[in-house]
């Protein structure tokens, strides 16, 4: 149930940081042009996103850990 919720809430985020892109950007001719490429980079940037706040969580549950 807890894996559904996660997934779900991924994919609206992801959805959400699209739009929010598109909208604050002007970038509305280059995403029609080329939908799959603008949504490939968008999630490469958010995946990378994702891997440093796991990283800066997992030392920072290290750092607690170790005091």
């Amino acid at each position: 149930m807890v894996f559904i919720a996660v997934v779900i809430l991924s994919g609206a985020w992801f959805l959400l940081t699209i739009a929010e892109t598109l909208i604050r950007q002007d970038a509305l001719d280059w995403f029609a042009g080329d939908p799959m490429t603008a949504a490939g980079v968008i999630g490469f940037f958010l995946v990378v996103e994702a891997l440093a706040a796991m990283l800066l969580a997992g030392f920072s549950g290290a750092a607690i850990l170790l005091s």
